[in-house]
């Protein structure tokens, strides 16, 4: 594969863009966004991607069972199971205006977008992709259109590589597709773009490259989606994001041992910006690694130092400006968060952790924990699915 799309897991899924209150989940956003693992609605949370089958956690029922409507099913057949379907048939699955829509792999080697009901079944057609590869790990639906990564690979030739990867819109009724962003692989090529959030219609995106051919410098933008402006942002020479919520992100920079590398082991300042000021504001210092996330009172994140196998859960709170630890964890075993969800007023957390029997077989998947609970120590996860592989 001549070209590359990766994806950070800090990227979570798509948050509000207007609050409203439901029987469930207290959030309604018009803006849903897949990282190809998870992707949260104002109904539940589709798993896909790393699982057996495609599996949907429900906030009303408090369930989770696979996305299949045949009754009976014993969910073994990829081409008559719609839940099977996501193993290696279709990708990227999110929930939109009730109906599924999915990247599908077609038998000639083709890629497809389509539509099905909320259960997979009613499939059809909305448009011809026409791309070697869609990224499987980027995919985001907004005010009736879908937006998507998509590669041609192209040739080698003197002058560099000439393939392209291009982010482009699909219009779900009309099967329309618009180019929004599209860059020329050069000569190694190798170009990073990853979808991270939407807010306020501003999609933000990461950009980079080794010699792309593009005037575009590496690091963070947004495309504005209603003119197709693209600007960079400015929140200092090097950071790396910690999450994002509504109209605030949270980054921390990256500072420079005295030779210039990279320094993993020193203290970071946790910064929050608010996307429609820009006013930055700092939060605390920390060594921040591994899961985290933006809940709607504070920060939660790991703090460790490399090389040691304990690290610390952290919470910083909004209100007080304070910083306390929460509990020493394990890092060979412990709860990698995904993202929060908003239940009946009541904040969820969702993350991958790994469950020992009796007898020492492991169990890995998507687990469930209160934010009241894991705040006050407790490790009493709740199992959703299963995950293969394992990280």
């Amino acid at each position: 594969m001549t070209g590359w799309l990766l994806f950070s897991f800090l990227a979570g899924c798509g948050f509000s863009e207007e609050k409203k209150e439901t029987g469930a989940g207290k959030e309604i956003s018009e803006g849903y966004l897949s990282n190809g693992m998870t992707c949260k609605t104002e109904k539940g949370v589709l798993f896909t991607g790393n699982t057996e089958k495609a599996y949907f956690y429900d906030f009303y029922s408090d369930t989770v069972y696979p996305l299949c409507a045949r009754p009976n099913c014993r969910h073994d057949s990829e081409r008559e199971c719609a839940a099977m379907r996501f193993n290696r048939l279709a990708y990227l699955p999110v929930m939109y205006q009730e109906s599924l829509y999915y990247v599908r792999m077609e038998e000639n080697g083709g890629l497809n977008y389509y539509r099905s009901n909320m259960d997979g079944e009613e499939e059809r057609l909305v448009a011809e992709l026409g791309y070697d590869q869609v990224d499987p790990l980027n995919a985001l639906l907004y005010e009736g259109k879908a937006y998507l990564l998509g590669d041609s690979f192209g040739e080698m030739r003197e002058e560099g590589w000439d393939g392209t990867a291009c982010l482009f819109s699909v219009d779900l009724e009309t099967g329309e597709k618009e180019s929004l962003f599209e860059v020329g692989y050069g000569m190694n090529g190798g170009v990073l773009l990853t979808m991270k959030h939407l807010y306020g219609g501003r999609l933000y995106f990461e950009f980079f490259s080794r010699d792309a051919d593009t005037d575009l410098e590496n690091g963070m933008y947004f495309v504005d989606l209603k003119t197709r402006e693209i600007q960079k942002i400015d929140w200092g020479e090097d950071f790396r994001m910690m999450g994002w919520r509504g109209e605030w992100a949270v980054f921390y920079d990256h500072a420079l041992d005295a030779s210039g590398l990279l320094d993993e082991k020193s203290e970071k300042t946790i910064w929050r910006v608010h996307l429609d000021s820009g006013e930055k504001e700092a939060l605390c210092r920390s060594i921040p690694g591994g899961g985290s996330v933006v809940l709607e009172d504070g920060l939660l994140w790991t703090e460790w130092k490399e090389y040691e196998k304990e690290g610390v859960w952290k919470f910083y709170e909004w209100r007080s400006g304070e910083t306390r630890e929460i509990s020493r964890i394990d890092l060979e075993r412990y709860f990698f968060l995904e993202m929060s969800v908003c239940v009946d007023g009541e904040e969820r957390l969702i993350g991958y952790f790994t469950e020992t029997d009796e007898t020492g077989t492991g169990r890995q998947g998507h687990y469930l924990i209160s934010e009241e609970d894991f705040r006050k120590g407790k490790t009493e996860y709740r199992f959703l699915c299963r995950v293969n592989g394992g990280r």
